[in-house]
């Protein structure tokens, strides 16, 4: 059942590409997010709430976080350690799900059981590379669009890592970067992991 799921999961990984590869008119925000929300259920399937309400709460964390430590007054130190208490934080709710504490974490609806995705390590991973970047202040401004297309982009929910300082491409106009998204989403699906240059 499990060697089925994922192969369900690889293949709607590959749809996604294909999708974008051959609608324009998905390649924009809305487009984008709608697109990795049909992956996300797909590959995570009953933990999808779990799953959405992590990434929530993770943003809201480094949202409390940023406006107590604005970059401006210099309070870097303070949001790293911020930042180490939240990568503390998660490696122990990581830690008692591989121990089975949390199965008790749950949500009965819709005639199915909703948990926590707290046995995903690649989720994991990509929650602590957000922290450790935010906290040493890599990310100078969040935006919730920018990083729920990153922790939802379907080339990284089955791996490998893509730092959310270079997927965001904070360095360039807001206008080109909706092109980078589409260039690294079409270089991704077609097997190239590499990051596009900037021009």
């Amino acid at each position: 059942m499990m060697l089925i799921a994922a192969e369900y999961s690889l293949v709607a990984v590959i749809v996604s590409a294909v999708v974008v590869l051959c609608i324009p008119a998905i390649r924009r925000p809305i487009g984008y997010l709608v697109l990795e929300f049909i992956v996300a259920s797909v590959v995570y399937q009953h933990q999808l709430f779990g799953y959405i309400l992590w990434i929530v709460l993770l943003f809201g964390f480094a949202r409390v976080v940023e406006r107590l430590t604005p970059i401006e007054a210099k309070l870097g130190k303070k949001r790293w350690s911020h930042a180490c208490g939240g990568m503390m934080a998660v490696v122990a709710i990581f830690f008692a799900g591989s121990m089975h504490l949390l199965d008790w974490v749950s949500i009965h609806a819709f005639g199915v059981l909703w948990t926590l995705p707290d046995h995903d390590m690649w989720l994991l991973l990509r929650t602590i590379t957000f922290l450790w970047e935010f906290g040493s202040a890599r990310l100078k401004k969040l935006n919730f669009i920018d990083y729920a297309i990153w922790i939802t982009f379907p080339f990284t929910l089955l791996g490998p890592l893509i730092r959310p300082s270079e997927f965001f491409f904070r360095n360039i106009a807001a206008t080109h970067r909706s092109r980078r998204r589409s260039e690294l989403w079409i270089a991704s699906g077609g097997g190239n992991c590499r990051l596009p240059s900037r021009k």
